[in-house]
């Protein structure tokens, strides 16, 4: 389908088979996430959610020179 926003790029829809697939990863990836975060302790989810911005920050600073 034509993207009335840019020229080049198209849009894309999922398949129904594919829209399935996409629920399940995405159900999947939701579960193992709470099991992940019942195991850890709060104070070292929130420690380690700062230690990325702080890597994904000075990622973006070395690929913008």
């Amino acid at each position: 389908m034509n993207n009335p926003t840019h020229k080049r790029s198209k849009l894309l829809r999922l398949t129904p088979k594919g829209e399935a697939v996409f629920q399940e990863l995405s159900d999947r990836i939701a579960a193992l996430t709470e099991t992940l975060a019942e195991q850890e302790d709060a104070a070292q989810l929130q420690n380690a959610v700062v230690v990325v911005k702080h890597l994904h920050e000075q990622l973006r600073e070395i690929l913008n020179q």
